[in-house]
């Protein structure tokens, strides 16, 4: 865990220095993002049923976007009115 949170917190830091991402601890948000994801990985296909693919993804998207970029830039990935990525 620790490698996948040095990855992501160096990439948090390298896209505020760029003015892409507004100033804040990269390190503890980093740290919960990476968390998230292992859980909802480990809970919805960790055991059966398993949990639909899309809703996981779209789900884990719609918040590492929120926390990094603000809600403004959810509409690049769910324009209005569409609830799920439509990626190829």
């Amino acid at each position: 865990a620790k490698d996948f949170d040095d990855a992501v917190t160096h990439q948090i830091e390298y896209q505020q220095k760029a003015g892409l991402i507004k100033p804040f601890d990269a390190r503890p948000v980093a740290t919960a993002l990476n968390r998230m994801d292992s859980e909802m990985v480990s809970h919805h296909f960790g055991r059966s049923p398993r949990g639909s693919k899309t809703a996981v993804r779209d789900a884990i998207i719609r918040v590492w976007v929120a926390t990094l970029y603000g809600d403004n830039a959810l509409k690049t990935f769910f324009p209005e009115g569409d609830t799920s990525l439509n990626l190829k």
